[in-house]
């Protein structure tokens, strides 16, 4: 390599000699021909901070087939070296490829094997119950008795039935009774299921008692009509 006493000498040296112009350099190295002609102009003013002017001469040694430590050597005592603070490094490659974290897809992993063990059990918890009424089955229902037996069955043991406000106990299999005074007359009953954190079933039944029986009503005696007998009469013929 001939002797050059500037940076800008040997590179355009190196260029002509190889015949590669500036857009050919620029493509080579992936470097932008803004920066490729300051470096050649000795423009320090539109240059990036000294990290990267050595990862480019890097790049620039390697295309033209030139010693780096020379391109160097000649950049640092013809240029004013552009620097950017004491914690400058070289700019990372955005596409190399990086490291994955496992500690955050370990910790996804586990809590989606965990939602799809407890997503059965969800129901148990945040559904709404089944609640059905064995008696009376219909809404209206009329009783002779001062007093009735409401029961039904829930979907689970662990729900919680009410009737008219008073807990009711529940089986395991899901049944339930609750033996319930009459009123003289309309009667209310609002039977009600809740799940633990979930939402609730109503049902409503409404019985008819009377404390007295309907009168019925006396029977009324037959009017009985007497006919008397027709009186035939002869006429009365006169000569």
């Amino acid at each position: 390599m001939t002797d050059f006493t500037s940076f800008k000498d040997i590179l355009k040296n190196e260029m002509k000699e190889r015949g590669v112009t500036l857009a050919q350099l620029s493509a080579a190295t992936e470097i932008s021909s803004r920066y490729l002609q300051a470096l050649i102009d000795g423009d320090t003013d539109n240059l990036p901070p000294a990290p990267y002017i050595r990862g480019y001469l890097q790049k620039i040694a390697e295309v033209l087939d030139v010693d780096f430590s020379v391109l160097w050597k000649y950049y640092e005592s013809d240029l004013s070296i552009r620097k950017s603070g004491g914690h400058d490094t070289l700019p990372q490659n955005r596409f190399a490829v990086r490291p994955v974290r496992k500690g955050p897809i370990l910790i996804t992993g586990i809590i989606i094997v965990l939602l799809a063990i407890a997503l059965p059990y969800l129901a148990d918890f945040f559904g709404k119950p089944s609640l059905e009424i064995s008696f009376p089955q219909e809404e209206s229902f009329f009783s002779q008795s001062e007093q009735i037996t409401i029961t039904g069955r829930v979907g689970r043991a662990q729900d919680v039935v009410s009737i008219n406000g008073t807990e009711v106990a529940v089986l395991q299999d899901g049944t339930f009774s609750k033996e319930v005074p009459l009123s003289d007359g309309a009667n209310s009953f609002e039977i009600i299921a809740k799940r633990f954190l979930g939402q609730e079933t109503r049902i409503v039944r409404n019985v008819f008692y009377r404390t007295e029986p309907f009168a019925s009503p006396s029977p009324q005696p037959s009017t009985v009509l007497e006919i008397s007998p027709s009186v035939s009469r002869e006429p009365f013929f006169t000569e």
